[in-house]
């Protein structure tokens, strides 16, 4: 395999694994944020407010951190897909 395909194969793979561990840093910050919402939650003392305010909290994060995972998933796919389409030709 040329070294040039092979450097561009190994940075698509290397993109691929950064955006993995952006992603570990960033579930972690988000259940790190939740547990501290919930934690401020119990000063509240309104049950109604509490139950509403909770779930509104909860649901704005497990949509950013669905919508973030829908992000990186999305451009690791593209990057390992260019790097197979890479691979094939010079397989050719």
């Amino acid at each position: 395999m040329p070294d040039s395909i092979d450097l561009a194969l190994r940075k698509s793979l290397d993109a691929v694994d950064r955006r993995r561990k952006v992603l570990t840093v960033v579930a972690i910050a988000l259940v790190v944020a939740a547990v501290f919402f919930l934690l401020a939650m119990n000063s509240v003392h309104d049950p109604y407010l509490q139950h509403v305010a909770g779930f509104t909290g909860l649901a704005i994060l497990i949509c950013a951190h669905m919508s973030f995972d829908k992000a990186i998933s999305t451009r690791n796919t593209a990057a390992i897909l260019k790097a197979i389409s890479l691979l094939s030709e010079t397989r050719k």
